[in-house]
This record gives structure tokens, sequence and C-alpha cells, in this order.
């Protein structure tokens, strides 16, 4: 984790050292990952060099399920939220390369409950809570279409620490057991979740 913070310090010190005048530009838009997850940006800064806010995957399911004697209610709740800075270059005519990174925080809970209504009475709950942080590269381009929308793409390599709980309770008539279980685990890498595309609006 400490170089985590140390490669964030080094990546945002140009621009904290910086103290020349610039105009400034806000952008606000849609991205999308893997075209089934979506989420909104906005961007702040200059021509040059952006802070960069993003929600995606904010998701919420709930579903209730009757079979024969039980009933079933499956609950799930999930977000993930990036702050970070974005660096341009201009290639030719309206193309621009990206570059820089993101500080990503991540959190998904899901539920399930088991409602026994036969004379057994065997209940059943299960909870997983997930929680996660790390590092996000960028690699992209954008492409200006007109003098007020970006259609952008990106490359997102990431290093990410997740950790998490499971719950499990088993209810016997008045008798109550219960157990949980720890997990983590460290990912780094890129996959086709890894390449997000947008479309921003400059204000």
């Amino acid at each position: 984790m400490k170089h985590i913070f140390i490669l964030t310090f080094c990546l945002f010190m140009p621009w904290l050292l910086s103290a020349q005048e610039a105009e400034q530009r806000k952008e606000v838009g849609i991205i999308f990952g893997n075209l089934d997850n979506f989420g909104f940006t906005y961007r702040t800064g200059t021509e040059k060099c952006l802070w960069r806010f993003n929600g995606l995957s904010v998701n919420g399911r709930s579903m209730e399920q009757t079979a024969d004697s039980s009933v079933w209610d499956e609950g799930t709740i999930g977000f993930n939220l990036a702050v970070g800075r974005e660096y341009r270059t201009k290639l030719s005519g309206d193309l621009e390369f990206r570059y820089g990174a993101d500080l990503s925080f991540i959190y998904s809970q899901q539920t399930t409950d088991r409602d026994d209504l036969s004379w057994m009475d065997r209940d059943r709950n299960q909870e997983w809570t997930n929680y996660g942080s790390g590092i996000l590269l960028l690699f992209g381009f954008n492409y200006l279409i007109g003098e007020k929308l970006l259609f952008g793409a990106e490359l997102q390599p990431h290093f990410t620490y997740i950790f998490g709980k499971q719950t499990e309770r088993n209810q016997y008539s008045d008798e109550v057991q219960e157990k949980s279980t720890e997990s983590s685990v460290f990912n780094y890498g890129f996959s086709s979740s890894s390449v997000k595309l947008s479309l921003v609006y400059r204000l």
C-alpha cells in the first residue's frame, strides 16, 4: 500500500507545484464498461490536465422467490468510485491522447434469506460484504465531435486490494448457529472490463 501512495504523490506533484494561470474547463458525461454497466464522469481543469471524478457500476437488485414451502429473498448493492488525474496531448486535428491514473474505491454487499415455512423451520441467512481500493492506470484517446462533444476510449490496467467477510446464520427452531469467514485478495492486470468508453459534453 505504501507504494500506491508514493506513486499517487508523484503523479499529482507536477500539478501541485504549477502556478500557471490557464483557461478552466469542465466536462460531464457518461461512461460504459463492458457495455453492460454504466456510470457518470465529471472532469475539471485545463486543456492539458484535469481532475476526474467517476462513479461506475452503481447497482442494486432485490428479488423474492417462492418454491414449495420456502421463501427466498435476495438483494445486492454495490458501487465503484474513482478520483484521479488526466493529462492530454493533441495528436492531430480533433484527436487527443490521454494518460494518467485514478484512485478507486469498491463496495459490494449481497444477502440471501431463506424462510422455511415447513414444520422443520430451518431458516438460513447469508451475507457477503466486500471492500476494495487500488490504482487504475489510464491510457486512451479522445475524439472531438463538433465543438462540445467528446467520444473517448481508455484502457485501465489495475492494481486492486479487496477484502471481505461472509456471514452465515442457520436457525433450527430456537437454535441459532452462526459462522463467519474473512478473505482478502490482491489483483493486478487488465481484461475486457478494463476498457471503458465515454461520451462527454464540455460545459
